[in-house]
């Protein structure tokens, strides 16, 4: 009976800290998920804790926090594709916690799934628990616990995380809130400069990409921009304004090295489809896995490793794409990726197909 009372003041006394810590934490959810992993991991004797946020294309996991012992394979920032049978995707889309008592007695581990056989063979851990982060009844995340023995969560520990998920989901809304009013007035101001630009640049396109591209990299929080053209019929993408890129990456599009493929371009994807597509990091993209020449060059001589790519539309269909380049894996927001979409948007009805391609600026953009 003592041991039960004690386990339930410890658990008031992790909620009442993580209340706290949530009032105190409006523009930035970390310290909220610090205290929820570490009290998690301490509450329910579990040697590791992460928190896993889905990217933004639903396609991927980065892990955004962790607790306890450092896993070599599983580091903050680090990405890994969603497979549908693991055990934390079907956490996820099932919108259910999902507890694995031994990953090494599961049919993923005894077919040999590279991530499960890593788990248990290199990492050491057995026992999972996975509960997922949830917004509108749809599951954008999970606070996964591991135990290096065979050791089952019980009931109590199980609901104990679903609590805590729950306050994570409130961290991250109430930052998202936060940040929603400076980023609409952001969003405002970079369309005004544009409209501006447009409207003293009758005769002259490139003011207005110059402007575009500047803001796009300002407000993403990305070190360079650019503006590829291309469309339906054409077999080569063509680089015609820069911010910023690299002489690396410009001297790919002036081989003719990026096509007009959308099984091998990304860039090309969002031009045909007019959606803005964004790529947490090249490095797990099937295209660099095949070693297709540009998806190879942009990491190895430029460095690139996350990129948006966001479609210029115009009556006709796509006509090219602006691309937002980021060096590290940081995957980009939502808002960030609300910000993209405006981009293209003042300057669409100055184009009724393609423009003639200007020289390329400098490299180092201006």
């Amino acid at each position: 009976m003592t041991e039960d009372l004690d386990r339930a003041r410890d658990r008031e006394a992790a909620l009442r800290e993580m209340l706290d810590v949530i009032s105190r934490s409006r523009d930035d959810e970390a310290p909220v998920f610090d205290v929820i992993l570490r009290n998690a991991a301490q509450l329910c004797k579990a040697p590791i804790a992460r928190l896993w946020l889905v990217g933004t294309a639903g396609t991927q996991y980065v892990q955004a926090a962790s607790y306890g012992e450092s896993l070599p394979s599983l580091q903050n920032g680090e990405t890994w594709p969603m497979d549908p049978r693991g055990a934390v995707t079907r956490s996820i889309r099932g919108a259910r916690s999902f507890h694995t008592h031994d990953v090494a007695d599961t049919d993923g581990y005894r077919r040999g799934d590279t991530d499960l056989v890593r788990m248990v063979d290199d990492e050491g851990l057995r026992t999972e628990l996975s509960v997922p982060l949830m917004r509108d009844g749809v599951g954008f995340g999970a606070v996964i616990l591991n135990r290096r023995a065979v050791d089952p969560f019980d009931d109590a520990d199980i609901a104990l995380v679903e609590t805590f998920a729950t306050q994570a989901v409130i961290a991250i809304e109430n930052v998202r809130q936060f940040r929603e009013l400076p980023t609409r007035l952001a969003r405002e101001a970079a369309t005004r400069e544009i409209l501006e630009v447009i409207s003293q640049s009758h005769d002259d396109d490139r003011p207005v990409f110059d402007a575009i591209l500047r803001r796009a990299a300002h407000l993403c929080n990305a070190h360079a921009a650019a503006l590829a053209l291309g469309k339906a019929g054409d077999r080569q993408q063509r680089l015609v304004a820069t911010y910023g890129v690299d002489p690396a990456t410009v001297a790919v599009y002036d081989r003719g090295e990026v096509s007009m493929d959308p099984d091998i371009s990304q860039a090309a994807q969002a031009i045909l489809t007019g959606k803005v597509i964004d790529v947490d990091d090249m490095m797990k993209t099937e295209g660099y896995r095949r070693g297709v020449g540009h998806f190879v060059s942009v990491v190895r001589d430029s460095g690139i490793r996350s990129q948006m790519f966001a479609p210029l539309i115009t009556a006709a269909g796509g006509i090219g794409c602006f691309i937002i380049f980021r060096k590290e894996v940081r995957p980009f927001t939502a808002d960030e990726i609300g910000l993209a979409e405006t981009f293209p948007a003042p300057g669409r009805h100055r184009h009724r197909e393609c423009p003639p391609v200007p020289r390329v600026a400098d490299a180092a953009g201006a």
